[in-house]
């Protein structure tokens, strides 16, 4: 099954939990490569065999040393 627009935009917005070619649930994800401010992680289902590259983007950074405080481009949230 070809990828698609709007298979790929279902993918984004449920967080990447299922297969964006076929649905199914069973999907699997290698190593992650950091490269700059992006992160890519290869990723497979078990179900339909089809293979895709997930790609990351820092979007926030976590006070881990202080109180916890989430800071993004926009301010402390």
């Amino acid at each position: 099954m070809p990828l698609t627009q709007e298979a790929v935009n279902k993918y984004i917005a449920g967080g990447g939990g299922c297969c964006p070619f076929c649905g199914a649930n069973s999907i699997e994800g290698g190593h992650i490569e950091i490269e700059g401010n992006c992160a890519y992680q290869e990723v497979s289902c078990l179900a339909c065999d089809a293979t895709w590259t997930d790609s990351y983007h820092l979007a926030a950074v976590i006070d881990t040393a202080g109180d916890g405080t989430v800071w993004d481009d926009t301010g402390q949230r």
